[in-house]
């Protein structure tokens, strides 16, 4: 299982690095549903649905190396948030691409929020499971 989990990870990584060398219209041909994610807003959901899955996966990942659960979540999002950071640095040798600090920044709330998943899971799964 951990293999696994490693592997879905990995394939995660690779993905972000290859999407950020694309341009934008490149994506949008490759994923074809994600010009129908709101661009143009304060919000930016689709920071969200990238790397709140991922960060919840390396939490999950992170269980192999005996971590108590803070630290697990706090890497995951340091992890994360470092990835994010990476494919904004690949950006800026795309001509159409715009490295910006904002999308940082959404890296960084939707690794705090795939964690947060994560941490909750952990807190509540097991008494879950007790109740049955």
């Amino acid at each position: 299982m951990k293999r696994i989990l490693w592997t879905l990870f990995f394939i995660c990584l690779v993905v972000d690095i290859i999407l950020a060398t694309f341009t934008w219209q490149e994506v949008r041909d490759i994923i074809g549903w994600v010009k129908n994610i709101p661009q143009k807003t304060d919000f930016k959901l689709r920071h969200f649905i990238q790397y709140s899955p991922q960060a919840v996966l390396l939490g999950f990942c992170l269980e192999q190396f005996k971590f108590n659960l803070n630290k697990r979540a706090l890497l995951s999002i340091i992890i994360i948030t470092s990835i994010g950071c990476l494919t904004e640095f690949i950006q800026i040798f795309i001509p159409s691409r715009i490295p910006a600090l904002m999308d940082v920044f959404w890296n960084f709330s939707a690794a705090v929020f795939g964690s947060f998943i994560y941490y909750m899971i952990k807190k509540i799964y097991p008494r879950l499971k007790s109740k049955t």
